[in-house]
């Protein structure tokens, strides 16, 4: 019979602990954190950090009720434009 893999936890050792998009998990209550829609208020929303090709970090959130998405960095709202023009390659 296989050994069950080894499965992660986060301890004190871990660095992303304190940062709740770095632990979010759809599958695991109350790892949400405070994230909100802009547009409708809801709380049921997916959030995901990114690194674009630039090296810029951004949240990705897609709202589960009105469907709303929006990318931010820090309390700045992006546009979709921007974010894909530093989502290109360089060249």
């Amino acid at each position: 019979m296989p050994a069950e893999p080894a499965r992660r936890r986060a301890g004190p050792e871990d660095p992303d602990r304190d940062d709740p998009l770095a632990a979010a998990s759809l599958t695991r209550r109350g790892a949400r954190g405070a994230a909100t829609c802009l547009v409708c208020l809801s709380s049921r929303v997916t959030r995901i950090r990114m690194e674009l090709a630039d090296g810029s970090d951004v949240d990705f959130t897609h709202c589960l009720d009105c469907e709303h998405r929006s990318w931010t960095h820090g309390d700045e709202v992006l546009s979709l434009e921007h974010v894909l023009r530093r989502s290109r390659p360089a060249r």
